[in-house]
């Protein structure tokens, strides 16, 4: 699984060995401005390709991770004839539940009967509604919480999942990705360029 701490200490790294190499260009006497202004852009160019190669490999893996999981918890989409039909009749059951007391209340009934099928449409659908419009804790979390009573193995995937898709590192988790332009950069907003 992807570790979000992992990628920001790997791009913390990233950036910190271009500062120096962006220090080392400006304590350089024997270069002309134009030369450090190129040596910088090249470092520059060099740094915001690897990290972008290093965003791009942790947005896979959240992807690959995160279909595993959610494949894992809520099963495939490859079944036989009578198992699609109950699966199509519990993801239409679940979809017309759109209050979470009813949602609990159903599927506490299908868990106690049996119903794999409508246990996981609507914890599927609490899932998403609790990461859609309740993203910061809400009612829905509830019902994923009475899906998940008394199967560790089951809570901890549904943890993985999602701090995966809310990002790991919170709000500003991009933030990691964003190469700062150095004043000499042609990106830059005070280039002479």
């Amino acid at each position: 699984m992807p570790d979000y701490d992992t990628t920001a200490a790997k791009a913390e790294s990233i950036h910190n060995r271009a500062n120096e190499q962006y220090a080392a260009v400006r304590e350089n006497d024997r270069l002309t401005p134009e030369g450090k202004a190129e040596q910088i852009q090249s470092i520059y160019d060099a740094t915001k390709g690897t990290i972008e190669r290093l965003q791009d490999e942790y947005t896979n893996g959240v992807t690959v991770t995160s279909r595993q999981l959610a494949t894992d918890l809520f099963g495939g989409r490859r079944l036989d004839g009578a198992s699609a039909q109950a699966a199509t009749a519990a993801a239409d059951r679940a979809a017309s539940i759109n209050d979470v007391e009813e949602a609990d209340r159903v599927l506490r009934d299908a868990m106690l009967d049996g119903n794999e099928f409508l246990a996981k449409a609507i914890a599927r659908k609490a899932l998403d509604a609790f990461l859609g419009d309740d993203m910061f804790g809400g009612p829905w979390g509830a019902v994923v919480n009475t899906w998940c009573e008394g199967n560790r193995l089951r809570e901890e995937k549904v943890q993985k999942l999602v701090k995966l898709r809310t990002g790991g590192g919170g709000v500003f988790a991009n933030a990691i990705f964003l190469t700062p332009t150095p004043p000499e950069a042609r990106d830059s907003v005070f280039s002479t360029w």
